[in-house]
Order: structure tokens, then sequence, then C-alpha cells
């Protein structure tokens, strides 16, 4: 079974993963993997626009933060680029909540100026767009 919203989404089955897909221009843009087991994500893909994958995120070892709050201690993350892979793998060894100030979120949370940056790029609906200064 797969149904889709209006805004570009399917949600379909896959052996024990249910999985969302991001569809624009009839070609896939990204896919999140939810295990059906935990109901937890376990692998994001992002595609180029030839529908191959260009990105994944594998997440693995969730560690509960707070009441019904986890988050993945491992991401390994893999690059596809002209038959070429890259890997690396992120280990988060001590995730624990924090309370910040107000000045702590506008310092962490807040976008810092784009002056002195040459070329400022951001990724919207999986394409990479360049941002004016």
């Amino acid at each position: 079974m797969e149904v889709e919203d209006e805004k570009g989404w399917s949600l379909s089955h896959e052996g024990a993963f249910d999985v969302l897909t991001k569809i624009k221009a009839n070609t896939p843009v990204k896919k999140i993997y939810i295990y059906n087991c935990s109901r937890r994500v376990s692998r994001i893909e992002y595609f180029n626009t030839e529908g191959r994958v260009a990105v994944a995120a594998e997440l693995d070892k969730y560690k509960q933060v707070s009441e019904e709050f986890y988050i993945a201690s491992e991401i390994n993350i893999t690059t596809y680029f002209d038959n070429t892979k890259e890997m690396f793998s992120i280990t988060l060894g001590s995730v624990k909540t924090v309370e910040f100030s107000a000045k702590q979120r506008d310092k962490l949370f807040v976008r810092p100026s784009m002056r002195g940056f040459e070329n400022i790029y951001e990724i919207v609906d999986g394409e990479i767009i360049e941002q004016s200064n």
C-alpha cells in the first residue's frame, strides 16, 4: 500500500520499514526509513537529480535523553559521487538535556551574519541554492 499527500510525500511499506518518500518532478528527493519495531528513523537517503542516492545517513544506538525523547548516538554517513563512495561516522558519547538561557539560545540557534562570506548555500527541498548576501 502507498499513500500520497499534496506536498509530494508518499508513505509505503518495505520489509520491516515504513518509508516516507519526498517526490519532486517525478523523481525521489529524500527517503526516510522508519523501523516498524522501534518507530525510530533508521536511514535517510538524499537523491541526485537522476534519482540515484547521493547521500545516505544510517542512525543507530538510540539513547533516551528525556521522557519519550531519544536520539541516535551513532550516525554513519555515506556519500556517492562519480562512482566514488566516501564514509564517515559520528558517535555522540554523552547526550543529555540542557536548559539554555535566553542569551545562550540567541547565540546558539540564531543564524550568524552572512557578512564576510563569499558564497553561502542552503539546501531547500533537496536542491542547493546560493543565497545572496
